[in-house]
């Protein structure tokens, strides 16, 4: 098993966190158009750089996944295709479900097996 650990993103995280995010839809949204992936990433290069997300690091303080949020709500959440299914995911929702008062939520797009399933 990867040893990672999890802390808040830094201004430094941006770039790693984009590569993360792109790994993980090429992985798992096969459904997308490569337009619809293209216009999708214009959108997410600009919020992976700021800051208040959550990111799970590996040994050499390398983004391997993050998740974001408003309020209980899981906004985002990517975990890079090597580490999945060794608890990155789960850890993230774990972290940030201890900083929620109130019911997590999430939305997921039906067509994203592997997301529904988890």
């Amino acid at each position: 098993m990867t040893a990672f650990q999890i802390r808040p993103s830094h201004d430094g995280d941006g770039d790693s966190m984009l590569r993360v995010w792109s790994d993980a839809v090429d992985a798992t949204h096969g459904f997308l158009s490569p337009q619809d992936r293209r216009d999708i990433e214009e959108q997410v290069a600009p919020y992976v750089h700021q800051s208040g997300f959550l990111v799970a690091v590996d040994a050499g303080d390398e983004p391997i996944g993050f998740l974001g949020g408003t309020g209980s709500n899981i906004d985002s959440l990517f975990v890079a295709p090597a580490n999945h299914g060794r608890g990155v995911g789960t850890r993230l929702i774990e972290a940030f479900a201890s900083q929620c008062t109130g019911a997590l939520t999430v939305d997921v797009n039906e067509q994203n097996r592997s997301g529904r399933i988890f």
